[in-house]
C-alpha cells in the first residue's frame, strides 16, 4: 500500500515557523529597519541625512523607549518647535 503523502501549505510552515519569540525578535528587527530607512530619507532631516550608524543607533533607541540620541534634534530634525 502507498501512504498518502500530506502536503505541507505556505501556513502550515509560517504557523511552524513564528514562535511567540521569533515573532518578537523579527517585530523589533522590522520596526528598526523601518526606522532606519526613514532616518536616511533626505526629508526627514535638515542637513540632508545622517550617518547610517547614526540613523541605527537613533531607530534602535526609539523602538526600545530609551530615548538616547546621537545627534542634537533641534539642529538635525525637521519636526523641531
Amino acid at each position: 500500500m502507498m501512504e498518502a503523502r500530506t502536503r505541507r501549505t505556505f501556513k502550515s510552515y509560517v504557523v511552524g515557523f513564528l514562535t511567540p519569540q521569533r515573532t518578537l525578535i523579527l517585530g523589533f528587527a522590522f520596526l528598526i529597519c523601518l526606522g532606519t530607512a526613514l532616518l536616511m530619507l533626505p526629508c526627514f532631516t535638515r542637513t540632508g541625512s545622517i550617518d547610517l550608524l547614526d540613523a541605527i543607533f537613533t531607530a534602535t533607541s526609539a523602538v526600545c523607549v530609551t530615548g538616547l540620541i546621537v545627534v542634537e534634534k533641534g539642529v538635525k530634525s525637521l519636526f523641531d518647535s
